[in-house]
């Protein structure tokens, strides 16, 4: 929350126009989401590949 309000008033200090600054604001929060976005992703390979490991080791063993 913070680091949003910072942004918004270094946006509306600068020289730029209306669009510039909406435009930042939208990137940052998409960079937000494309994070997030990326670690559900990893988080769900690895769970994946941990569940495969667990059966692969169950077939061996019966």
């Amino acid at each position: 929350m913070v680091y949003s309000q910072l942004v918004t008033k270094v946006i509306f200090k600068s020289s730029w126009n209306d669009c510039a600054g909406i435009a930042f604001i939208l990137f940052c929060y998409n960079l937000q989401l494309i994070t997030i976005f990326i670690i559900s992703i990893i988080i769900q390979s690895v769970f994946s590949h941990t569940v495969i490991f667990r059966t692969i080791k169950r077939m061996e063993f019966s």
